[in-house]
């Protein structure tokens, strides 16, 4: 990330938080959309790379990353 361009992944973050509508799931692909419009690289490094709610996420947004056996190669930095 560049020097601001954290900036527009804060916004995405806090206006979902805020919102108390939206579900775990529907907040946490918001965060995931974000993070990868800035070019975000290295998702298997995420201590919540295993939660159960965040990794059905992922294979919702990312199925590529499960079908080539990439995903089982992540262990991330633990379970949270």
């Amino acid at each position: 990330m560049g020097w601001c361009s954290g900036t527009e992944t804060f916004d995405v973050a806090v206006k979902m938080v805020l919102d108390e509508e939206l579900s775990a799931e529907e907040k946490i692909e918001r965060l995931i959309n974000a993070w990868w419009k800035q070019d975000w690289d290295c998702e298997g490094d995420s201590q919540y790379w295993n939660h159960p709610i965040v990794q059905p996420v992922f294979r919702r947004l990312a199925p590529a990353y499960f079908d080539d056996g990439w995903a089982a190669t992540q262990e991330g930095a633990g379970d949270e």
